[in-house]
Formats: structure tokens, sequence, C-alpha cells
């Protein structure tokens, strides 16, 4: 904000629909603005997101991205390696197709949460983070109810990991719904405004 208070014009005239254009472009980089955004594209960050919101996307698509290849590609090894070899965290019985698709589904929200960080799009963001919290709550229920035979550092780790995948989707989600104006508003998630 300026120290100097803006002139105060008809809504309507000439000058303050300019005035309307020029506060567009400055805020909707598809609009033309310094986003970075390439208008043709609507490709690039839009302005005012902040660079952790950023990271948390790309930290949860990095995370499923692994997982998903790794069950995917070797389900009997991701079956006993997972996280590290002698840490077996994937509860017996073997089971080569819910591994499988298991690996599918870590795949796909991992390639949906790489999009998301790139293209930063509030509907896509805030639909993929509920759809991947509608995984992530039951599966971190399920797994706080199971940790009676693990030693104590494998029953640690799978609570902080797995509350870590419930937590920075929750915080992302509320970063990026707390910025909701009015209809018509052009707030981006994870935005400063």
């Amino acid at each position: 904000m300026s120290a100097v208070p803006e002139p105060v014009v008809a809504a309507g005239s000439e000058t303050e629909r300019d005035r309307m254009k020029g506060d567009r472009a400055k805020r909707d980089p598809v609009a033309g603005g310094p986003g970075g955004r390439d208008r043709a594209t609507g490709w690039g960050p839009p302005p005012g997101v902040s660079r952790w919101f950023r990271a948390g996307l790309v930290y949860l698509a990095l995370t499923q991205l692994v997982i998903g290849a790794w069950a995917l590609v070797s389900p009997a090894g991701f079956y006993e390696g997972f996280p590290l070899p002698g840490r077996r965290w994937v509860d017996p019985p073997y089971n080569e197709h819910l591994l499988l698709d298991f690996g599918g589904l870590n795949l796909g929200f991992g390639v949906m949460l790489a999009v998301a960080a790139v293209t930063l799009d509030r509907l896509l963001v805030r639909t993929l983070l509920v759809g991947y919290l509608a995984f992530a709550v039951p599966h971190l229920a399920f797994h706080l109810g199971h940790l009676g035979h693990f030693p104590p550092v494998d029953a640690v780790g799978q609570v902080v990991t797995l509350s870590l995948a419930v937590l920075i989707p929750v915080v992302l989600l509320g970063r990026s719904l707390r910025g909701i104006r009015r209809p018509g508003s052009d707030r981006s998630p994870g935005g400063n405004g």
C-alpha cells in the first residue's frame, strides 16, 4: 500500500475501468501481470505464492512418486524393505495385487501433486488436497491402531511420517482457503493475501 491515497473516481468511469484493469494485471499473471505466467498457456507461479506452499506440494509429490514407483516396480521389494531394509512396515500377509494397487494410487497422486505444484491452479490444488486427505486420514487411523507389534523406533517413525502426511495437506488447504474472498476473487492458493 502506498502512503498517498488513490484519487476517488466514479464507479464505471473510464478512469475507474482503466485502474481496475491495471490492478487485475498486477494481481493476475494470466492477465499479463508480473506473476511470471505466460498469457497463452497460463503456466507459472501466481504472484504472492509463498515458496513454502509450493515446497509442501513438491514434498508430497516426491514422496508419493517414490513410494508409488517402488511399489509398482517391485511389489515384493516394497513389502520386504519399506521404508528401509530391515524395517518392514507393511503388515503381512503379502498381496501383490494390493501392493500394485497401492503403488498405482500413490503414483497417480504424485503426478497430480506435481502438476498442482507447477500450475498452482486453485481448484486443482484444493480438490487434490481434499482427495489426498480422504486417503491419508484413514491410512493414519489404521496404522495408529496397529502399532503394537512394531519396535518403538518403527512405531514412532510411522506416527511421525503418517501424521506429516495429514498435517502438511491440512496446513496447505487451510492456507489456500484463508485467502478466499467473494466470487470474482483471483487469489491464488498459498498466496500472501
